[in-house]
């Protein structure tokens, strides 16, 4: 199973008010931060870096692809670090997320070959919306919608979710939200990505609702440490940062 990394840096920073991939953790920038945990699960790793090329990601040494789709968001990040790599799978992870660990990306990836399994069983059920059986973070509203051919919003599917073959695994955090931008997609993916760029559908949820995916808690992570930040605690504003910069993990 080769899985490439897609290091997602090309945001404005607007709310922040400086570039929050350079901010330091423990004496650390967190774009730093993200590279090293994901070189450790996936390779080669390339930065999305947003319309063009940084300098400031130099010292990284890593590769930068730049938009194809400029000022069209995450998407298009996701989309310039896909097809970088002919990868099957790829694990994407942004920069603002400084906790999310090297462990806690394995758990990720770690799900997608347990609901392999549970998916030879489950065949006459599960599809888009499936959530992972480690924990209970938005049981009630994913696995209840969890049909071959229908989207968590109910809305019809595309036509990547008739198959009910997991395309993306995404984790939910432990107050039942959504972190796309920390997931594994597989190549198949990406047509369909390329499509919602060109026709100007730049909305991550409603991407994702066009393919099965596996929704993985927080809560079934067995390597959180009691009072330790979350690995999905994003980091958007001063006040964020602020209050996460304390932390020396």
């Amino acid at each position: 199973m080769h899985i490439a990394g897609i290091l997602i840096a090309g945001g404005r920073s607007r709310r922040m008010g400086a570039d929050k991939s350079l901010l330091k953790f423990g004496g650390i920038p967190a774009i730093a931060r993200v590279a090293a945990a994901l070189g450790e699960v996936a390779e080669p790793v390339t930065i999305a870096c947003g319309t063009e090329e940084r300098e400031d990601y130099r010292f990284l040494g890593l590769s930068q692809a730049a938009d194809r789709f400029p000022g069209c968001g995450p998407l298009a990040g996701l989309h310039a670090g896909m097809t970088a790599s002919d990868a099957e799978w790829h694990l994407a992870a942004p920069c603002d997320l400084p906790f999310a660990s090297a462990a806690f990306m394995r758990y990720i990836v770690d799900a997608l070959k347990r609901g392999e399994r549970h998916l030879d069983s489950d065949s006459a059920g599960q599809g888009a919306g499936r959530l992972a059986e480690d924990g209970g973070a938005k049981k009630d509203t994913l696995a209840d919608k969890a049909r071959c051919g229908q989207s968590v919003s109910g809305a019809a599917p595309g036509p990547l979710a008739a198959s009910c073959q997991t395309l993306a695994v995404v984790p939910v955090s432990l107050s039942g939200k959504v972190q796309p931008l920390l997931g594994l997609y597989h190549k198949d993916t990406l047509p369909g990505l390329e499509n919602a760029l060109l026709h100007g559908r730049l909305k991550v949820m409603e991407w994702l609702e066009s393919m099965e995916v596996l929704y993985v808690p927080e809560a079934g992570f067995a390597g959180a440490l009691d009072g330790a930040p979350s690995p999905l605690l994003n980091i958007n504003t001063p006040e964020d940062y602020r209050a996460a910069a304390e932390w020396r993990v």
